[in-house]
């Protein structure tokens, strides 16, 4: 529509770089409350790099942004969830009624996280880490909740790992029909090819942790209250904090806009450590 111009590009990253500041303050919201989401944002914002970042023409906040959707809209759906079986009926009728079917908005959740989850990775891959465990959460937290496997939770892990594939070929298609995985795939691997073993990406990742040294220890302190406090979705971002670190550390090149793939759940994570410690 406004045609291939770095303004144009520069204005489609920072709508990115505001949905990724909703998905984190929502999601906060539903886990904790509106404090806590906030001080998330403020603390992101805030953060070494971020608003350069936010008007650079780089793929790695678009792609950083839809993960953090795919979660948000996931939380939806385990609040959902839970919500649906608040009562003591409710949840033996889901427990023992094996043609029990979850609402539909359940379903558009999943499908939601799973569509988000697929164009994340195909945007850049560098947020591949996650998908494991995303669909491990689906599948676990759907079986642990009703304590049997039924119909029900494979229904929603089904639409959840389906639309993860579908979205994922559709955003893999165009590369498959050129016959070039350049950009995804092929641009790392050959940099990397090059420099051989000669790269220190634990350094790199240690640089990042110390420019922002101040938000890694609050999300330190929201790690501890989230195991304290039973927060276990909320150690679906310390997975990702922990995750991003790993991964970083044998990943070549890293440039500056990787440093989002830390400080995003570590803002979260913060933002949940300060909420629970002033309520």
């Amino acid at each position: 529509v406004t045609g291939w111009s770095v303004a144009s590009a520069r204005t489609l990253v920072l709508l990115f770089s505001g949905l990724l500041v909703f998905a984190l303050q929502d999601t906060l919201r539903l886990l904790g409350g509106w404090l806590h989401g906030w001080v998330a944002v403020t603390l992101l914002v805030v953060s070494a790099s971020y608003v350069p970042l936010s008007v650079s023409v780089m793929i790695g906040l678009p792609a950083i942004a839809l993960l953090a959707l795919s979660i948000w809209t996931l939380t939806q759906a385990f609040v959902l969830r839970t919500a649906t079986l608040s009562t003591p009926a409710a949840y033996l009728e889901a427990k023992t009624t094996e043609g029990w079917k979850a609402p539909w908005q359940e379903h558009a959740w999943h499908a939601a996280s799973g569509a988000l989850l697929g164009l994340s990775l195909t945007t850049k891959l560098f947020t591949a880490f996650m998908a494991p465990a995303l669909v491990l959460l689906v599948q676990g937290r759907i079986f642990a909740q009703l304590r049997r496997p039924s119909r029900r939770a494979f229904a929603l892990a089904s639409t959840f790992s389906a639309s993860l594939a579908l979205a994922g070929l559709i955003g893999v298609w165009p590369l498959l029909a050129h016959r070039t995985w350049s950009g995804l795939i092929e641009t790392h691997s050959s940099m990397r090819a090059s420099r051989g073993e000669d790269f220190d990406g634990i350094d790199t990742v240690s640089n990042f942790i110390q420019g922002d040294a101040g938000l890694y220890a609050l999300a330190a302190l929201g790690v501890i209250w989230a195991i304290v406090r039973k927060r276990h979705l909320v150690h679906l971002w310390t997975c990702w904090l922990v995750l991003g670190v790993i991964s970083l550390a044998d990943h070549y090149p890293v440039w500056p806009h990787p440093r989002l793939l830390l400080s995003t759940p570590a803002a979260l994570l913060a933002g949940s450590g300060v909420g629970q410690t002033l309520l």
